[in-house]
């Protein structure tokens, strides 16, 4: 896409027909109230190579895009894919969806191997997608792979779009569902979470009210456009209230993490986020000569989500980061998921990180109490309070009753950021959408499957209901033990550990995945790790592994936002279809 080439004539009828505000509506207003103003810069290398666009500039892409879509027979409600790379592209298609009423399916950068075209042809399968929109280049990916695409499949490459090819197209009236947001797939299946447009206004109210953010702050980001937080956090909340968004690829944050910190720098961010092993990274790979090249102080909001947060990582950054003008205050962590829209809790903004030490016996059996003891105890951070109007119970998942203040339980939410459900699922919209507390019927909640406490309005998590791991009748919570398994040593990788258990002669036992870091490939002993972490296992949890399987890079599947996927691992270990380190341990009999 060239800006350059940009016309100014203007594209689109009139604002929304039926007067409903929406992000279309809004979009369209800051393209004729702040049009020159700088809505995205696009840092294409991650550092200095720079793309900028004006509201204005985007709202006529985003038209343009409106325009051939329906040129092309696209009716509203029809689905459409966005496959595309990082980019301003992807910002505008997903506004060009909107504005021709097109139900926008964002996915990641397709990439030509086995597993992500398979993934692909169940998203397109399951929305029933029409159109599949990216750049030329990225569309020969699918150069020899015609026929794994439908006959009435249409690709448009958005990038080539010219004027003379736009014929006169009238906007759509608002619908309901704004776009469908797929679920990672790492408890089952694929799922397109329908989005409304009234779930992502008010997602972005509480949010901006949370932040306090407004014209004059900049965002930065490195996150998947695809991803909910990504979208919604970075791409929506500053076309919402005006601030302008830096952002890069996510993979030019992953080879060098120093990246992301001096944009922040450079641009002297106000707000930037990211999952918990984000930060863990740049505490590993950013030297201490490049410390003094940051300036942090201005980073007020540095909200932590999408996987469990850990305390270790609040403090190692802090520490890290201190001499750059970091400060601990900074850190939010946040609570939610695609079901609820993005966020449903966060931490109050300058508010020091709360944490809460626990008894891991306790724990283990379902209930809470605090120690100040340092052995066998696991230490949880504050997710925050309930955003404005949100609403979180936590419920015993068998009785369907609330539990007692002392005991885990489910969470279960509502409020106006719910969403409407599973796209084509009504038995799984029914189940998961709309259960109601036994002894109060009538309010219906969002099951989420995690599990977690209340304590003093703050949210504490504790694990995934299905990731749960029940040996010999005690609870285990995999993150715990996955944590145990990286702390072993320092040539493992962190983050990059997956628990779960298998069924051996009747019996539940525990496995282990393990990655080990690549510059200690040829260094490590691995029988000697393996009886590291075993030992470790065995003195944090009181129980030895049936086996503990090193592997090489790569080899932990991980959703889009770095959560582990362990129902997956599962899979892959049982199939043995894992590139393992050999070890001449054995699995425990």
């Amino acid at each position: 896409m060239y800006i350059t080439q940009l016309t100014s004539k203007c594209l689109y009828p009139s604002i929304m027909s039926n007067n409903t505000f929406n992000y279309a509506s809004l979009l369209q207003q800051r393209a004729k109230q702040d049009a020159h103003r700088t809505a995205f810069i696009y840092l294409v290398d991650g550092e200095n190579q720079k793309i900028s666009i004006t509201y204005k500039e985007l709202d006529i892409l985003a038209c343009k895009i409106a325009a051939f879509l329906q040129s092309k027979g696209c009716r509203q409600g029809d689905r459409a894919l966005l496959l595309y790379p990082s980019g301003i592209d992807y910002i505008a298609a997903f506004f060009g969806c909107l504005y021709v009423g097109a139900i926008a399916v964002p996915l990641y950068p397709l990439k030509n191997n086995r597993r992500a075209l398979l993934r692909m042809q169940t998203v397109l399968h399951d929305a029933e997608a029409r159109f599949i929109l990216s750049t030329e280049a990225h569309l020969q990916t699918f150069s020899n792979r015609q026929n794994i695409l439908p006959d009435e499949t249409v690709l448009i490459a958005t990038d080539k779009i010219e004027d003379t090819e736009i014929s006169d197209w009238n906007i759509a009236d608002c619908q309901e569902i704004a776009y469908l947001q797929y679920t990672s797939g790492s408890t089952g299946s694929p799922k397109g979470v329908m989005v409304a447009h009234h779930n992502l206004l008010h997602n972005s109210r509480i949010t901006q009210n949370a932040w306090g953010n407004n014209a004059s702050n900049t965002i930065v980001s490195w996150l998947p456009l695809h991803h909910d937080m990504g979208l919604i956090a970075m791409i929506l909340q500053s076309i919402y209230t005006g601030a302008a968004c830096v952002f890069m690829p996510p993979v030019h944050f992953i080879q060098k993490p120093f990246r992301w910190l001096k944009v922040i720098h450079d641009y002297q961010a106000n707000i930037s986020g990211a999952p918990n092993f984000a930060y863990d990274l740049c505490v590993e790979k950013i030297s201490p000569d490049q410390l003094i090249e940051l300036e942090l102080g201005s980073w007020q909001i540095a909200y932590n989500a999408a996987e469990p947060v850990r305390a270790s990582t609040i403090e190692k950054f802090s520490r890290r980061f201190a001499v750059c003008g970091f400060e601990k205050r900074a850190f939010c962590p946040y609570y939610g998921m695609a079901e609820i829209t993005l966020f449903t809790t966060g931490s109050a903004k300058h508010e020091l990180p709360q944490y809460l030490s626990l008894s891991t016996e306790k724990l283990e059996s379902g209930f809470i109490e605090e120690t100040s003891s340092i052995e066998n105890t696991r230490t949880l951070v504050s997710c925050g309070k309930t955003l404005d109007d949100q609403n979180i119970k936590i419920v015993n998942p068998l009785t369907l009753e609330e539990s007692s203040p002392n005991e885990v339980g489910e969470i279960w939410l509502a409020g106006p950021s719910k969403t409407l459900g599973y796209w084509n699922k009504p038995d799984e919209t029914q189940q998961i959408f709309h259960a109601e507390l036994a002894s109060t019927p009538g309010i219906q909640y969002l099951r989420s499957g995690d599990l977690g406490f209340l304590k003093n309005g703050h949210l504490y998590i504790v694990s995934r209901h299905k990731d749960l791991i029940i040996i010999r009748g005690k609870n285990y919570y995999p993150i715990d033990i996955e944590w145990s398994a990286e702390q072993a040593s320092s040539q493992l990788e962190p983050n990059e550990s997956a628990a779960f258990s298998i069924e051996v002669n009747g019996i539940e036992e525990l496995v282990i995945l393990q990655t080990v870091k690549r510059t200690e490939m040829r260094k490590v002993n691995p029988s000697e790790m393996v009886m590291l972490i075993r030992k470790a296992i065995i003195e944090d949890h009181d129980i030895n592994p049936y086996e503990i399987v090193l592997l090489v890079p790569g080899q932990i599947p991980k959703t889009s936002s770095g959560k582990i996927q362990r129902r997956l691992c599962r899979q892959l270990y049982l199939q043995k279809n894992l590139k393992r380190i050999p070890v001449h341990d054995t699995p425990n009999d």
